[in-house]
């Protein structure tokens, strides 16, 4: 059994040291009219992916503030796993990821709570030209212990290949939250290396 689980992660590790590692950043902008007034979401991560050949691992840090006439700054990290078909000249990727953010108040540097929660995603992607893809996704987060709302979020926009080792991508984004719909925009840039 230990020779077994020790080829197992030299496997591993083989394949992660000869595959190619992304750096990546995301900002997502959603605002909302609510009756009288108005409110904002902005989330934004900086991470790596790790590509195996049994999916690709990723990691990142997390942060997320809900604003309207105060402000509700969440700090923390997502955990995913990626994997996925080709079906014909459309890519379609199955993602799952587990996250926890710690609610602060950022003014009194003060610790308010916690929240975990589990997101399930899906994406078509395919090429248009060599350098640029269209792409179309739709991610259901849950909160694990109610203190983080379910959403629906939908996306579509393109993916720009500027280099081989660099690309950035752009959308719209639609989604419901806690009975609030928003509508924003979707941001990447990952760098391969």
């Amino acid at each position: 059994m230990k020779k077994t689980f020790f080829a197992a992660v030299l496997a591993l590790t083989a394949v992660a040291a000869t595959a190619q590692t992304t750096a990546f950043a995301t900002y997502d902008y959603d605002r909302a009219n609510k009756g009288q007034g108005w409110q904002s979401q902005h989330e934004a991560a900086v991470g790596v992916q790790l590509p195996t050949n049994i999916g690709t691992f990723e990691a990142s840090v997390l942060g997320r503030q809900l604003a309207t006439r105060t402000r509700d700054d969440n700090v923390g990290f997502e955990l995913g796993y990626t994997n996925g078909v080709k079906l014909g000249a459309i890519n379609v990727d199955g993602r799952i990821t587990y996250g926890r953010l710690n609610q602060v108040d950022l003014r009194n540097r003060a610790y308010k709570g916690n929240s975990s929660f589990v997101s399930y995603g899906v994406e078509a992607s395919t090429a248009l030209t060599p350098t640029v893809g269209a792409f179309a996704g739709f991610r259901l987060r849950d909160g694990i212990n109610g203190n983080t709302p379910e959403q629906h979020r939908y996306t579509v926009g393109l993916d720009v290949r500027v280099s081989k080792e660099l690309a950035v991508r752009a959308g719209v984004a639609h989604s419901r939250e806690a009975g609030v719909v928003y509508n924003g925009l979707t941001t990447a840039v990952s760098y391969s290396f």
